[in-house]
């Protein structure tokens, strides 16, 4: 099997392997991996969405905000 890393872990398997890491800053704190998804429709191409969460202090306690992250596995 394929053996990767993503986000410092290690991962086995073909269909977790085709990430790519463009840039990891490990200076900016706060953001993670929230979700992602993979879809496939009949007769085109697959296209994944990553969710990235990041968490700050707001007025009333913590807020939450996402950034998608979009794109198709090579």
């Amino acid at each position: 099997m394929n053996e990767c890393t993503i986000g410092g872990v290690s991962r086995q398997g073909p269909r977790l392997c085709w990430f790519k890491t463009l840039h990891e800053d490990k200076a900016v704190p706060g953001y993670s991996l929230s979700e992602s998804y993979e879809k496939k429709p009949a007769g085109k191409s697959a296209v994944i969405v990553v969710l990235v969460q990041r968490f700050s202090q707001g007025f009333e306690g913590r807020d939450r905000r996402f950034i998608a992250v979009t794109g198709q596995p090579r």
